[in-house]
């Protein structure tokens, strides 16, 4: 499958992106050019910069056209242009690691600058066609079915609550045998909704490939470019941000997909605002008993 990444995307975001689809050699290149040395770069011929990382001139092209350059030369130009630009530093000062010497005081800013530049990320990677076609394989479907594990079950549950409020039937399986069986159910009518950041959870993964296999439409939630989830899926909607150890459990993900999530939610109602409109007054109107 050939992806398209956003002309203004940055390469270290690319690279992020598409690290766990990189094959040992380039992960070596990548590895450098996420790291603090890679304007080297800038003052290296290909030749140059091979001989540096210890790998071949090609295994450094195969490196830029993974994620979607022409070459070497382009990774230097695009390199060289984010170096200059502001928007660039200011994406750079937003990147706060966590570590073990951090205190509590330092969290609040740090948590919130990161989800920040997580939900910048997205809006930089997300494929506003994708959004489209998502939302109206939404409208068409018999039935919506939404599978995910731990942390992103819950942003299958409020999808679900959401459609459901609208009057569209969903239902959400976390439970590896339900999702099993209700993907043997599914019909080319249906819409799967398979949620995974990493794109790599086996049963969410089992289970988008076997709903492909019952003509349903998928569509994943996911970060990772290539990933054998979005491999998968008719249609994958992107995050940005990038979480390793500990900062994978934490809401920078979940953040970025529930804003999809809103995204989904509020382009379907604008498909028929009026009624929908109307429709969401009247369900407010009947669960206000359940207000003290």
């Amino acid at each position: 499958m050939e992806h398209q990444y956003p002309m203004d995307m940055p390469v270290a975001m690319r690279l992020r992106m598409y690290y766990q689809n990189l094959h040992k050699s380039e992960r070596i290149v990548a590895d450098y050019l996420l790291g603090e040395s890679r304007d080297d770069v800038l003052e290296l011929s290909i030749v140059e910069f091979a001989a540096k990382m210890n790998v071949s001139e090609a295994t450094v092209v195969r490196v830029c056209k993974r994620i979607g350059l022409s070459g070497y030369t382009e990774l230097r130009l695009r390199i060289a242009q984010e170096k200059g630009g502001a928007s660039s530093s200011a994406q750079n000062e937003m990147n706060i690691p966590i570590d073990k010497e951090d205190t509590i005081d330092e969290l609040p800013r740090k948590i919130i600058n990161n989800a920040m530049n997580g939900l910048r990320d997205t809006l930089t990677v997300l494929d506003v066609d994708m959004l489209k076609k998502a939302v109206r394989a939404i409208l068409r479907a018999r039935q919506v079915v939404l599978v995910g594990v731990a942390n992103s079950a819950v942003v299958c549950e409020d999808l679900c609550c959401k459609l459901m409020k609208l009057g569209i039937l969903c239902q959400t399986y976390t439970d590896s045998h339900l999702q099993y069986i209700a993907g043997l159910n599914l019909t080319p009518e249906d819409v799967v909704i398979a949620v995974s950041h990493s794109g790599l959870t086996v049963e969410t993964v089992d289970i988008a490939r076997l709903a492909r296999r019952q003509g349903a439409t998928v569509v994943c939630l996911s970060n990772h470019l290539g990933s054998p989830l979005v491999e998968a899926s008719d249609i994958h909607l992107l995050t940005g941000g990038h979480e390793t150890s500990f900062n994978s459990e934490t809401m920078v993900s979940r953040l970025s997909q529930l804003a999809i999530v809103d995204m989904l939610y509020v382009g379907i109602i604008l498909q028929n605002y009026d009624d929908y409109y109307q429709h969401l007054q009247d369900i407010n109107a009947a669960l206000k008993e359940k207000s003290y």
